[in-house]
């Protein structure tokens, strides 16, 4: 069978080895920089979140009893769930954001160098 003149379709019964081993290692460090990624954001969240809690806190427990008497604590208790809830997800949000897109710079440069190896020594000069 001929597609489009004499290109014929190739033979079905090649190996295909090599390229399902190329396709398993990218989607197994495709899964450990998800993994990566995720865990850093998790605990990086959480000490960020916990940080910035302590110091409010502390802040507001050492304020004196005149603040209590100008600011009432519903007040009080909505700043803290507010300022907490921002930082857990506009922070994790950023780190996300952040982490995607110099991943995909370094994919960039990667590719690249691939094709035009002196390349290397204007992006050299670029990225740093």
């Amino acid at each position: 069978i001929t597609v489009f003149g004499n290109y014929e379709f190739p033979n079905q019964h090649d190996s295909q080895t090599p390229y399902i081993v190329v396709y398993a290692v990218l989607v197994a460090s495709v899964l450990c920089f998800v993994t990566m990624r995720s865990q850093w954001m998790v605990t990086g969240g959480i000490r960020a979140s916990r940080r910035v809690f302590f110091n409010m806190t502390r802040r507001v427990l050492h304020a004196p009893m005149s603040y209590f008497d100008t600011h009432p604590i519903g007040r009080i208790l909505n700043r803290f769930t507010f300022d907490v809830e921002q930082v857990d997800i506009t922070l994790a949000q950023s780190m996300s954001i952040f982490i995607i897109a110099t991943s995909w710079l370094v994919a960039g440069q990667v590719v690249i160098i691939a094709v035009v190896p002196w390349l290397f020594i204007i992006s050299a000069f670029v990225l740093f």
